[in-house]
């Protein structure tokens, strides 16, 4: 249990980060609530990492019309990883009543430690 909220806890961090790895601006309340959605949605994995392993991704996501969340392409070493990334965010829709007009995709930082 202990290893699993750490796991949650560095995901969480990783993409709260999104918003400073997107540059000086201020990120927008959509990207902002994106964020915490896809906080979400990634916790729980379902593997285990061995001790003093990190993996790393980086996501590239989308919305479609439908305020879905659609995974464009997920830049890791670990296939486990692009897979659960995949299946975990892949057609989610998203609770926001935010609408989208000049982002066209999202690029947001994964890291997954293990305790």
């Amino acid at each position: 249990m202990k290893k699993l909220n750490l796991m949650l806890l560095a995901v969480a961090l990783t993409i709260a980060n999104f918003a400073s790895a997107m540059g000086s601006t201020q990120p927008t309340k959509l990207e902002m609530h994106l964020t915490k959605e896809v906080g979400l949605l990634l916790k729980k994995p379902s593997f285990r990492i061995t001790k003093g392993k990190e993996l790393k991704a980086m996501v590239t996501i989308t919305l479609n019309e439908n305020k879905e969340i659609v995974v464009l392409s997920v830049d890791s070493e670990s296939e486990m990883v692009e897979r659960f990334i995949k299946s975990r965010l892949n057609y989610q829709k998203i609770k926001s009543k935010l609408q989208s007009t000049t982002i066209k995709y999202f690029k947001i930082p994964v890291r997954v430690v293990a305790s």
